[in-house]
């Protein structure tokens, strides 16, 4: 609906075409302290190719729970490209699978992500309209 908004009322005039990419998550319950609450970790490539844009992220919880995802850019080349088939390759990692030893898996999700930034979201309101979260491409990043 706000893509047809959009493009009916010219909001996107002057901004840059949005891209999208995947997110793949999962919640880990750990056994013992091995990633603290508040500890963060981001990484850029691995496992994607020198052509696909990804990157992963590790953020440690209260309640020993780790927040473990990867992001795949759906820009890629490779048509056989699955963003969750990444996502478990990120996972086999030396140090992801260290970490994942006696976990318990708590949730699983995955969403797609307007990623283009600033200069990719439309004008976010008309007479009668605002457009905010997801549609507007808003993307909020914990550090």
């Amino acid at each position: 609906m706000t893509k047809q908004l959009v493009t009916r009322l010219g909001l996107d005039e002057g901004r840059e075409p949005q891209v999208y990419s995947l997110g793949v998550k999962e919640l880990w319950e750990l056994p013992d302290g091995r990633y603290p609450a508040g500890r963060v970790t981001h990484t850029l490539g691995f496992p994607s190719d020198q052509w696909t844009y990804g990157g992963g992220w590790i953020y440690g919880m209260q309640n020993r729970v780790v927040n473990l995802g990867y992001v795949t850019g759906l820009d890629y080349r490779d048509p056989l490209i699955d963003p969750h088939a990444e996502f478990q390759r990120f996972k086999s990692h030396p140090f992801l699978a260290k970490a994942a030893e006696r976990r318990k898996m708590i949730r699983y999700g995955a969403k797609a992500i307007a990623a283009g930034g600033w200069h990719a979201m439309p004008r976010l309101y008309a007479d009668g309209v605002l457009i905010v979260g997801d549609s507007a491409g808003f993307l909020t990043r914990r550090v």
